[in-house]
């Protein structure tokens, strides 16, 4: 399992900006407001990307001073957050791309806590079309993978012999123009081809409206890439012999739970993701900051 240091990421966020008439600026605030001040509307969005980060950085300083930059210019209308979101891309050290016994194990720990993971959303967040199922049908020859068990499941995604194959198993584009022509689609939650497969991206993330919420959701993407690499591949294969969950769910540190299905509620993620860093207090924050983002965005329309 990578250490510490060897998980590297990347942060891209959107975020709506009034443009003010406020003429302060430092540094960093130079290009922002230029480019305000060049715009014929009053809001415009922007995506901001960070470099890429070692968890060993001091990477926090920085995404904080770019909150204290924007936040002062950033919109208080709803409707203007419906289009924003947030996305992690992360590496496992310096290889030219994902290696695939790593790759699977993450990507089957995000089918298997798919549920999980979507009952810590904000509730106008969980009806976006633009974040389909890793698990979504092919719509090709072959059957959907929603009728298969989590075992086949493993077993169908350790078939796979490179990233690229493994990529198009789990975020397999439907339309046949576009896989002709090797186009990129990006509408899954998971996606294994950032950066010419260097990195996969978690595009499930809503909004974030603080240096807090960015923060929080590089420590949960951290954590969750932990906690799946920590169970072995050997491990897996063993445990998807059986016919049921139970030695799944022992090795993902939720034998307490008696699950015969896969895991669907946060208590189950916090327990997979608790050896790994998430106390109670960032749970605290997260649930506070859902229950937040869902009054602020309880009247637009969510596409």
């Amino acid at each position: 399992m990578p250490s510490h240091g060897e998980i590297r990421f990347g942060i891209e966020t959107e975020t709506p900006l009034v443009r003010t008439g406020n003429d302060d600026r430092d540094s960093i605030a130079n290009d922002l407001l230029e480019e305000l001040r060049n715009v014929a509307e009053d809001i415009v969005g922007f995506e901001f990307k960070s470099p890429a980060f070692d968890l060993g950085q001091d990477w926090r300083a920085q995404v904080r001073k770019l909150w204290e930059t924007v936040g002062i210019y950033q919109s208080t209308t709803p409707e203007h957050f419906v289009q924003c979101s947030t996305n992690i891309h992360f590496s496992l050290g310096k290889e030219e791309k994902t290696p695939l016994e790593e790759a699977q194990r993450i990507i089957f720990a995000a089918i298997y806590f798919e549920n999980a993971i979507e009952s810590i959303m904000p509730t106008h967040w969980k009806a976006r079309r633009f974040f389909e199922s890793n698990m979504k049908e092919s719509q090709t020859t072959r059957a959907s993978q929603f009728d298969l068990t989590m075992m086949q499941v493993w077993k169908k995604i350790r078939e796979k012999k490179s990233i690229e194959d493994l990529h198009d198993l789990v975020c397999h584009d439907k339309d046949a123009y576009r896989r002709a022509k090797g186009l990129h689609n990006k509408n899954f939650k998971w996606i294994l081809k950032g950066i010419n497969y260097m990195t996969i991206e978690l595009r499930q993330i809503p909004v974030s409206r603080s240096a807090e919420d960015t923060e929080d959701w590089v420590d949960f993407t951290a954590a969750f890439v932990r906690a799946a690499l920590a169970a072995d591949t050997e491990d897996l294969d063993k445990a998807t012999e059986s016919d049921t969950t139970t030695a799944l769910n022992a090795l993902f540190n939720l034998g307490n739970f008696g699950l015969t299905d896969r895991p669907a509620e946060e208590a189950h993620l916090q327990a997979f993701l608790r050896p790994h860093g998430l106390d109670g207090k960032f749970w605290e924050r997260r649930e506070k900051s859902r229950a937040d983002l869902d009054d602020f965005m309880k009247d637009p329309l969510v596409v």
